[in-house]
């Protein structure tokens, strides 16, 4: 099952199964510039863990549109176990 929802930054929470770590801080302020003036043009996508949303796809954007202090984004909401998750990351 999947669906998409705007989901504010706040309920959403890093995954410590992403095996990615460093981050370009110039391409960061590019992506963070273009979601400044666009907005997140492609969903995340998340899971639910514990009754939280957890980051599965996306961390770029996420870290971007909290740069861009926006409040809430496109999310897409998917039920996978931690294998499908670490697949998909």
């Amino acid at each position: 099952m999947q669906n998409l929802k705007e989901v504010a930054l706040k309920e959403i929470r890093l995954s410590g199964l992403n095996p990615r770590r460093h981050f370009d801080e110039q391409k960061m302020a590019e992506l963070t510039n273009s979601v400044k003036e666009k907005g997140v043009i492609q969903p995340l996508v998340v899971r639910v863990v514990k009754g939280k949303y957890e980051l599965v796809c996306g961390e770029r954007r996420f870290k971007a549109a909290q740069m861009a202090e926006l409040k809430a984004v496109l999310a897409v909401i998917r039920e996978l176990t931690d294998v499908e998750a670490m697949e998909f990351q």
